[in-house]
């Protein structure tokens, strides 16, 4: 079985060596003193999705990505949709930018693809974005 703090401890080192990430923080699982998005599960519970990171890029966009493996979450598509709404809600009250969701790195590159549309599984990353946050860091 994969280890699955592996596409974590992969995506901590990208972050450590981007000169686009101005900060970033590896959030908990649980608890109140933690970041989550509530979302419901496919057996319809209402459950609170604890994001893996919290990103503030050199531009202030704030980016909330968790790591997953392909298929290893059988909720993974419902937290990045409920994920993608929260992050359209928060953007339409003209703060600080949001981007986000479910990221997946491409094999044993050191390529990650989110989707910024809503997704019905976590198997299939065609149509995904390559995540750059460089060319993220220079949006307005």
């Amino acid at each position: 079985k994969k280890d699955v703090r592996e596409p974590e401890q992969k995506f901590s080192e990208l972050l450590d060596g981007s000169p686009a990430v101005d900060w970033w923080y590896k959030n908990g699982d649980s608890g109140k003193a933690n970041f989550a998005v509530p979302y419901t599960d496919i057996e319809g519970h209402p459950r609170c999705f604890y994001v893996d990171y919290i990103i503030r890029l050199t531009n202030g966009t704030i980016c909330l990505f968790d790591t997953k493996t392909e298929g290893s979450d059988k909720n993974g598509a419902n937290k990045h949709n409920a994920l993608l709404e929260y992050i359209k809600r928060h953007n339409e009250s003209g703060q600080t930018k949001f981007v986000g969701g479910i990221i997946i790195r491409n094999g044993d590159t050191n390529n990650w693809y989110y989707s910024s549309m809503p997704i019905s599984n976590t198997t299939d990353i065609s149509g995904w974005d390559l995540l750059e946050l460089d060319i993220l860091a220079e949006m307005p």
